[in-house]
């Protein structure tokens, strides 16, 4: 939805360009790379507790960069 940190991503940036998804695996949590090649940036959001809530963990956001801080 829109107040999670993928959808204020979504709705600062628009779609990404390409989106790797790692729904998951037995060594590591599910995760999500977002790539933005005409920006030049890469997010990357996990699903720490395997309950479908992806949080941004890299880069984290900058003051002021998004409309949630």
């Amino acid at each position: 939805g829109w107040k999670s940190d993928r959808g204020w991503v979504y709705i600062a940036l628009g779609p990404p360009d390409y989106i790797d998804k790692h729904p998951y695996d037995a060594l590591q949590k599910p995760y999500e790379q977002w790539e933005y090649s005409s920006l030049g940036m890469r997010y990357i959001f996990t699903d720490p507790y395997l309950l479908g809530d992806y949080r941004l963990v890299c880069p984290p956001p900058a003051p002021g960069t998004f409309i949630w801080q």
